[in-house]
């Protein structure tokens, strides 16, 4: 595997994490409308492939609205060639929260479509 990147190929075996992230208001409606597919953010999290980012939208005066959503961590850059010093560049794609029993189960939605079948 070259350096500086790392595939969902490459994904090693780890429990993935779920990171809660604060997000401004504009970047969190570019994100949940699919224009913005990537996260730049300071790589202070240990961020793996097949992690999830939780965002939590901020308003302007820094309070959170209660909107979230959930992504998957399916690329990482992290080439200090392209990516300033101790920060990474997430390429995610959106996630289907379902009921399932007691807890939750996060899904990856397939062509952002998803019927509610298991």
């Amino acid at each position: 595997m070259q350096t500086g990147f790392k595939s969902l190929f490459a994904l090693q075996e780890r429990k993935n994490m779920i990171h809660q992230l604060k997000t401004k208001a504009n970047y969190f409606e570019d994100v949940v409308s699919g224009r913005k597919t990537f996260e730049v953010r300071k790589n202070d999290r240990e961020f793996h492939l097949g992690d999830y980012l939780a965002l939590n939208e901020l308003a302007a005066n820094g309070i959170e609205t209660g909107r979230s959503a959930l992504f998957h961590v399916i690329y990482i850059l992290d080439d200090k060639n392209f990516v300033k010093e101790d920060y990474v560049v997430l390429g995610i794609e959106p996630c289907n929260v379902s009921c399932v029993g007691v807890g939750f189960k996060a899904e990856i939605l397939e062509e952002g479509v998803h019927d509610g079948s298991e």
